[in-house]
C-alpha cells in the first residue's frame, strides 16, 4: 500500500492525469467479492485509465499475459522472481452443510477425512492437497477428492446442500 501510495503521489505531483492501460488479474470469487467497488472509485478518479480485469483462477504467466497487477490467494509464489506484497489475509477451513455432517459424521482428525465425500477446487496452486497448519507450519495431504470444479462459488454451493466437505477461503464462505 505504501508503494501504491508513493506512486499516486508522483502522479499527483506531475499534475497530469493517469492515462493508458491498465491489466489487472484475480480469481473469479476475489475479484467479483471485492474488486467491483474499488474498481468503480478508481474509474472516477482515473476516468482516463483504460482497465481490463480479467477473472480467472487459473495460474497464469505474469510476462506472457503481460498483466500489471495480480490478485492471487496463496501461501507463497511459485515463481521467485514475482513482488509479492500482501493486501489481506484469510482463514483456509473445512466446510459442510449441517445436513452432511449429521449424515455420515463430524470428522475429529485429518485421517477421517479419507471416509468422507470432498470437493475439490480445481485450478490452485495447492492442486488436489488440502493444506493444514500443524505445529504453525503449512502441511499438504492429498485425497481421493469426489468431484471437482475450477469456480469456487459452485462448490460453496454445493457443499451448502450437502454433498460433501470442501476446504474453502473464510471468505468465500462467509454467506453461507
Amino acid at each position: 500500500l505504501k508503494k501504491l501510495q508513493n506512486a499516486d503521489q508522483l502522479i499527483t505531483q506531475t499534475n497530469d492525469e493517469p492515462k493508458g492501460n491498465l491489466k489487472i488479474s484475480t480469481s473469479i470469487e476475489f475479484g467479483s467479492q471485492y474488486l467491483a467497488p474499488l474498481i468503480a472509485i478508481y474509474r472516477e478518479k482515473y476516468p482516463q485509465v483504460n482497465l481490463q480485469v480479467n477473472l480467472d483462477n487459473a495460474p497464469i504467466d505474469l510476462i506472457q499475459e503481460e498483466m500489471d497487477l495480480v490478485f492471487r490467494i496463496a501461501p507463497h509464489l511459485p515463481d521467485s522472481s514475482y513482488i509479492a506484497q500482501p493486501v489481506a489475509q484469510t482463514k483456509l477451513s473445512l466446510w459442510a452443510s449441517h445436513d452432511y455432517l449429521t449424515k455420515f459424521g463430524t470428522p475429529k482428525s485429518i485421517d477421517d477425512l479419507h471416509q468422507h465425500q470432498l470437493l475439490y477446487f480445481d485450478l490452485t496452486l495447492r492442486s488436489n492437497q488440502w493444506i493444514f497448519n500443524h505445529k504453525n507450519k503449512p502441511v499438504s495431504f492429498k485425497f481421493n477428492g469426489a468431484w471437482r470444479s475450477n469456480n469456487g462459488r459452485l462448490l460453496n454451493e454445493a457443499a451448502s446442500l450437502g454433498p460433501g466437505i470442501i476446504q474453502a477461503l473464510s471468505y468465500s464462505v462467509r454467506d453461507y
